[in-house]
Order: structure tokens, then sequence, then C-alpha cells
């Protein structure tokens, strides 16, 4: 009967074994899944740490870019506005017309060639004529080809045109043209070629002074 008891202890002893073992084996489990879990938090801190670095360094290469740049486009701005201070050169001189009704430009005053005598006493007065005034009327006019000019030394001389019809636009009337918008008109003024200078008047326009000919 003793033996049978000793032989009947043994299944209980292995048993409590295989649990140790069981619970041992859960537990080194657990602590490797914590250990992975740990190293993949760690790493992906890493490469968030990393990508703020990489998107900081365009910013900080942009900005270097642009200083430079900006530098640069200082200078032709400041070379470009430079010329152009000079107030009788022809295409700069703008005078009110018609009562602050039109803005009447100088373009050019270039001496051309007379092509029935071949002589160069003809001076091309070219002018744009704008309108502003957003009422006008019938009378509202310039006649380009009343326009005359006196050397600017000296008012004894009057220079007339030399044809007003054939050669010269005529009279422009601010009804035919749009509010904001201009036209372009000419005239040929007789003028000697030793005059250099002239001051150019031109109907129901402010006086244009010391208007560079040119050739």
């Amino acid at each position: 009967m003793k033996t049978r008891g000793r032989e009947s202890e043994k299944p209980l002893v292995r048993s409590d074994a295989q649990r140790q073992s069981s619970t041992g084996s859960s537990s080194s489990k657990l602590a490797l899944l914590f250990s992975l879990l740990a190293l993949a938090l760690s790493g992906f801190a890493a490469y968030q740490v990393w990508q703020l670095q990489q998107a900081a360094k365009p910013a900080d290469t942009t900005q270097t870019q642009t200083k430079p740049e900006a530098a640069k486009d200082k200078s032709p701005t400041a070379t470009a506005s430079s010329p152009s201070a000079v107030p009788t050169e022809a295409g700069k001189l703008v005078q009110p017309g018609l009562d602050n009704k039109a803005e009447v430009t100088l373009l050019s005053a270039e001496r051309i060639q007379d092509p029935d005598t071949g002589n160069s006493d003809v001076v091309n007065v070219k002018l744009r004529i704008r309108r502003l005034a957003e009422n006008v009327s019938a009378y509202d006019f310039i006649n380009v080809g009343g326009a005359t000019a006196q050397d600017s030394g000296s008012d004894i001389a009057t220079y007339e045109p030399v044809d007003a019809i054939r050669k010269s636009t005529g009279p422009i009337s601010l009804e035919g043209i749009r509010k904001g918008a201009s036209v372009d008109a000419y005239v040929w003024l007789r003028v000697p070629e030793a005059v250099k200078t002239l001051n150019i008047r031109v109907p129901e326009t402010e006086l244009f002074q010391a208007v560079k000919v040119a050739k």
C-alpha cells in the first residue's frame, strides 16, 4: 500500500514543475515583447527628429539664397530712374488741354526733309491727345493743324505749318475718344535749319517750352 501511495504522488510533482516552466516562459515572452515595443518607439522618435532636421534645412537655404537676389534688384532700379531728369526732352513734356478736359503729350519734334523742295527746313511734331473728362461736347477739340512754333532764344519769328490740311492730322475732337483713351496726331512746321530749340504752341493747350529738335 505504501508503494502505491508514493507512485501516486509523482504525477503531482511533475504537474507543479510544468506550471512553473509555463509561467517562466510567459514572463520571458512578455519581457521580449516590451523590449521590441520600446525599441520600435525609440526608432520612431529618432525618425521624427531626423525629419524635422531635414525640413528645417531647405528653409535656411531658401533664406540664404533670397537675400543676395534682393540686393541685386536694387541697382538696376536706381540706374533706370536716373536718366529721366531732362524736362525739355521731347516725349517727356505733358501739358493740359481744353481746360483740363484733355492731356497733351509731346512725343517728338524731329527735323525731316521736305519731299517737295528737298530742304531740311521741316520739323515733324508728334503729339498724343488723351481724354480726361467724362462729359465733353462737339466744341471740345484741339486743332493740331493750327500749331505754331518760335525759336526759344528769340520770339521774333513765328514758324507756321507747312500745310495744315495735307501735312497735319487736323482737328482732334474729344467726342471721338473714349474717356481715358488717347490718339496720336502730327503737324509739319516750317522751321529754318539753324533753329535747334523751339517753343511749340498747340491750340487750346499750354505752351511746350525749350523743346530740342532731333535730327
